[in-house]
């Protein structure tokens, strides 16, 4: 396994994350884009969840465990790896706490290989807007995230 937690990395349907090369490597131990391949074939929509959000929880460990183990209701990766299993077993689904959603946000911004600004991908603060289920409410966040952008000179 990746050292860096790269998970299942494939390029479909980006063949851009790869930049086509199959011979590129996306880290130094090797990881590589399984090109045009459907890694998801062989499992059921649950299982491909499953997968996901346990490759995705190793990589938020490995990278936030030391900071956000001094925070208050962080639960060790153990204790909330069991807890996500449980919920995609029980609900099909599983709700990310803020900060597991703003990291992956950054993550998501770290890893856009076409962007030249993803330098700043530390500095990116997630206004966290899952609560909003009316018209006037994504009316109201977008104006408070175009109001927060422009205030401080760029778009957070």
């Amino acid at each position: 396994q990746c050292p860096f937690k790269h998970g299942t990395v494939y390029s479909g349907p980006y063949p851009g994350y790869a930049h086509g090369n199959p011979k590129r490597g996306i880290c130094p131990n090797g990881c590589r884009a399984e090109m045009n391949s459907d890694i998801t074939g062989d499992e059921s929509t649950a299982e491909t969840m499953m997968r996901e959000a346990m490759e995705y929880l190793d990589l938020y460990y490995h990278e936030r465990s030391e900071e956000m183990s001094r925070t208050k209701g962080f639960l060790p990766k153990k204790e909330r790896m069991a807890e996500v299993r449980k919920s995609i077993h029980e609900t099909g689904l599983y709700v990310h706490t803020f900060d597991e959603l703003e990291h992956g946000a950054r993550v998501a911004w770290r890893n856009a290989p076409k962007c030249s600004n993803r330098k700043y991908w530390q500095q990116l603060k997630l206004l966290d807007c899952r609560d909003v289920d009316t018209n006037e409410g994504m009316y109201g966040s977008c104006i408070k995230h175009l109001t927060k952008a422009v205030a401080c000179g760029s778009a957070e």
